[in-house]
């Protein structure tokens, strides 16, 4: 465990010792927590938990946008906070699962933690690949969003469909960028979302 006091010296230190978890206040004495996401992520899958006086949900969705997994207000429990590093550690540490999921030019190499579209690599975070793998179990049916927020987060963020909304978002364009079509994953509108075995034709 390390403490950096600083955005530019949290970004050498993420770039030169490569933690599993990153805990980011955003408010540094040197520069705006959320131009420092963008920052961290391109040198970083890590998972990524901010922190933030900021309660307003355009300022959450704009972490998460921007590459966060999770979004704590402040003044906030610790125990809560424990928990949710937890739960990451546990996700970390867990024996990993050799099945390899396929869905049309779409491959999801869960021992690896490797996503491919025809062959090219499509980089996620931990919570994109998450996301991504629990649609894939189930192709061609809609997920609920119930589902998907208490398999990826917890009963924590059980009604918070804005976060499922922002993966969707950002897993649509990686994977729109590597030549998939913006179909394969539809949404059912109140309902969930479906990974669409046909989308890719």
């Amino acid at each position: 465990m390390f403490e950096a006091t600083s955005g530019n010296e949290a970004l050498r230190a993420v770039s030169a010792r490569r933690p599993d978890i990153i805990v980011l206040d955003l408010g540094l004495p040197d520069v705006d927590g959320q131009e420092l996401l963008p920052a961290i992520r391109g040198v970083s899958d890590a998972v990524l938990i901010v922190l933030s006086v900021r309660d307003a949900q355009q300022e959450k969705i704009a972490a998460l946008d921007a590459g966060a997994d999770d979004y704590l207000t402040k003044p906030f429990d610790f125990a809560e906070l424990a928990a949710r590093l937890r739960a990451n550690r546990r996700k970390g540490l867990s024996t990993p699962n050799p099945a390899i999921l396929e869905c049309g030019d779409l491959a999801l190499d869960d021992a690896a933690h490797r996503v491919t579209w025809n062959g090219s690599n499509v980089r996620l975070t931990p919570k994109e690949f998450d996301l991504l793998k629990e649609l894939m179990r189930y192709p061609d049916k809609v997920v609920s969003h119930a589902h998907l927020l208490e398999k990826l987060w917890g009963h924590v963020h059980s009604d918070e469909t804005a976060y499922l909304r922002v993966y969707i978002q950002r897993l649509r364009r990686k994977l729109i960028e590597v030549g998939a079509s913006k179909y394969l994953i539809d949404s059912e509108p109140a309902v969930g979302y479906r990974l669409n075995t046909s989308g890719h034709l």
